[in-house]
């Protein structure tokens, strides 16, 4: 048995549109300029106080991330979509004996809202996201501390060298997917032991890692 955290934006659901749709709603909202597409893009996997940190002060970062949240609550949220394979593959994995987990920089009462919605809440055993300007190292480490996970049996699964680097940094094993938002070039760099290209993959990856 091994214990999987998986990455929730880019990895288990492309919500490009709804986050890139709230950064520019909340861009709007403050009378400022919106950055281009290429920009926005960047903003999907650090935690949204990362992003907004480029643009002001600690008040303008709070009052932005507040503005996105309400937006994101309300519109942003409905428009994210499972990719293909997911259900498929998150049933065979727990039918194989292994445990599933969430950890995501998303602000964890939108991350379970948004499992709750696509009614696969409970096929994680539990799910970690940000509380505070949290980083994925930071949400690892809590989330294996709260199961008594050692790191060794844990695999960290995303699509960012935000999640290569947090697996890494904690002692996990990790999986780089490439559907999502990073690139294969910097998975690699950032140190994944392993690229898929496809979710249903993953059945084989977990078991030569």
């Amino acid at each position: 048995m091994k214990h999987l955290f998986f990455d929730l934006d880019g990895t288990l659901v492309d919500s490009s549109e709804g986050i890139i749709n709230s950064f520019t709603q909340t861009f709007t909202e403050l009378k400022m300029e919106v950055p281009s597409l290429e920009v926005l893009k960047t903003f999907i996997g650090p935690p949204l106080e990362a992003s907004f940190s480029h643009f002001g002060d600690e008040t303008f970062v709070e009052t932005a991330v507040a503005a996105y949240r309400v937006y994101y609550k309300n519109f942003g949220i409905t428009q994210a979509k499972l990719y293909d394979g997911i259900l498929e593959m998150l049933d065979y994995l727990a039918n194989e004996g292994h445990r599933l987990y969430v950890a995501t920089s998303k602000h964890e009462p939108m991350a379970i809202q948004m499992l709750s919605d696509f009614k696969i809440d409970n096929k994680f055993t539990a799910i970690f996201g940000s509380l505070n300007n949290d980083h994925k190292a930071d949400i690892l480490t809590r989330g294996m501390k709260t199961c008594q996970i050692s790191p060794k049996r844990a695999i960290m699964i995303g699509d960012t060298h935000y999640d290569m680097i947090g697996g890494k940094s904690v002692g996990t094993k990790t999986i780089g997917v490439t559907w999502g938002f990073g690139s294969a070039n910097q998975l690699l760099k950032s140190g994944a032991d392993l690229l898929i290209d496809a979710p249903l993959d993953i059945i084989k990856s977990v078991e030569t890692l």
